[in-house]
């Protein structure tokens, strides 16, 4: 989906900012709702004299994760592209490797050790703590701040938030902590983190709520709590706590180029996780609804583009076949406005909407299509399936012919129809309707925001594009209406 001005371009709209380099570990903040009866958490109004009462209450269910992993020789690579040319270096080695190759097999597997943090929130044993700590793990223990250790069975994980639930059997009451509520978490509140930072157990570290609901595309969910809270390697799945000692998140990265802390600590929300692990408890596995569309932001330029009345909701770019979506009559280049009532404020926040509502569940989706329009959806399971886009051939217009033989010059762009010579000519594996991008004027309208020839344009704006003379058609009208930016949707 690209949107160009009639007067002048003004940029590819699904470009992405370069990610900033993370590193550490990527954890999930997560909580189970706790029964009645469980030993209350004293609740610290403020920091004046320290929070030595608060960590002296905590620690104790923070808990040390070893991990042991078991690896062998299969799949060595030897970087010969580096071996010095004529050297006979690279001969001996592949001779060597020949000849040795039967015994790789039989080698011992080399064990790895490595470490984490998780917390303890059911005195049953259960603990909260991240995918990528215990998922490929072939072995668990679990250590608490008694110095006790026990041997974990994993219970469930979500790779789609790093989250992982584990369990071990104590013959003793253990201590736990409750999540506290994350979305009533203010910049500049104070935040206490917990847990083995380079291997030293129950470390401590204070910092405040330096931002909240950040995205660092680390995964479709982020909402991320930002804290100045020292975090370092070790403390994936380790509590970020308020003043109340609730669990509000889960630190699980770092900004910094080199593996330590540099000021910058992100931990999940626990509003985010809870239903995770409950999920995980009851079933072992996460349920997520599933729409199947892909989507872009609405911005001004595009809101005036489609003749919206304010800035808000996702553009439909793509509606995967039999889908939710496409069952429900939604199109590329609808725009969703609210989503089982509730409004769309940011593209970001819509996966997690929907990820969210119940499989099975039918929900209204408010629609913008020139002018609103609601259909109901009733959702799918989030799995991982193939992104194809839905067929165009059903969808109707009774205005132009499907292969009109005119070739237009529009906006820059040399159109031609789409038909078995120019799906020949041009490789073009699409399809549903549209023209064909034959030509772009270098410096045009078309040129600076990145079309090609060989691209088809499906849509100008909400209307389906039969022919060039479409486009020029829904272009002009743009005109007259006044608005300098017409959104394109291309295949």
């Amino acid at each position: 989906m690209v949107r160009l001005q009639t007067r002048r371009s003004i940029g590819i709209m699904d470009s992405e900012a370069k990610a900033p380099s993370m590193i550490v570990s990527r954890s999930t903040a997560a909580g189970i709702l706790l029964a009645a009866g469980m030993a209350p958490v004293v609740s610290f109004a403020h920091p004046e004299g320290g929070f030595s009462d608060l960590v002296e209450q905590a620690s104790p269910a923070v808990v040390n994760i070893n991990v042991l992993e078991l690896s062998n020789m299969d799949g060595i690579e030897v970087p010969f592209d580096r071996l010095p040319p004529g050297s006979g270096m690279r001969e001996r080695i592949e001779e060597y490797l020949r000849g040795e190759s039967s015994l790789i097999g039989e080698l011992p597997p080399e064990p790895t050790e490595s470490h984490g943090s998780g917390f303890i929130i059911d005195p049953e044993g259960y603990i909260v703590t991240n995918d990528h700590v215990v998922g490929n793990a072939s072995e668990v223990i679990v250590t608490l701040l008694d110095g006790n250790s026990f041997a974990a069975e994993l219970v469930g994980t979500d790779p789609r938030t790093d989250l992982a639930l584990i369990k071990i059997d104590a013959d003793y009451e253990l201590p736990v902590l409750s999540f506290g509520d994350s979305e009533q978490s203010r910049v500049g509140d104070w935040v206490i983190a917990i847990g083995n930072q380079f291997g030293f157990t129950s470390t401590v570290s204070v910092g405040v709520v330096s931002a909240r609901n950040r995205d660092i595309r680390a995964g479709p969910y982020d909402a991320f709590i930002q804290t100045d809270a020292a975090i370092n390697l070790g403390s994936s799945g380790g509590p970020l706590l308020n003043l109340d000692g609730k669990v509000i998140g889960v630190n699980t990265a770092i900004l910094a180029t080199s593996g330590a802390y540099t000021g910058l600590g992100f931990a999940l929300p626990s509003a985010i996780a809870q239903d995770v692990v409950n999920q995980l408890l009851v079933e072992g596995v996460v349920r997520r609804g599933w729409l199947g569309v892909r989507f872009q932001p609405v911005d001004s330029d595009v809101a005036e583009g489609l003749g919206l009345p304010e800035e808000s909701g996702v553009l439909v770019s793509m509606v995967i076949t039999e889908s939710p979506a496409h069952k429900a009559g939604i199109e590329p280049g609808d725009v969703i406005l609210r989503f089982d009532g509730r409004r769309v404020e940011r593209a970001r926040d819509f996966p997690r909407m929907v990820a969210e509502t119940a499989v099975g569940r039918s929900v209204e989706v408010e629609l913008w299509r020139e002018e609103p329009l609601v259909v109901e959806a009733t959702l799918g399971l989030l799995e991982d399936i193939p992104h194809a886009p839905a067929a165009m051939s059903n969808l109707k217009d009774d205005a132009g012919s499907a292969t009109s033989g005119q070739s237009l010059r529009v906006l820059g762009m040399l159109l031609r129809p789409l038909d078995e010579q120019t799906r020949t000519e041009y490789r073009i594996s699409w399809d549903g309707r549209g023209v064909v991008v034959a030509a772009v004027d270098e410096g045009g309208a078309a040129d600076e925001v990145g079309i090609q020839p060989g691209l088809v344009v499906v849509r100008v704006g909400p209307k389906v594009v039969r022919s060039a003379v479409d486009v020029e058609k829904y272009v002009v009208a743009a005109r007259e209406m006044g608005r300098e930016t017409v959104v394109l949707l291309v295949a």
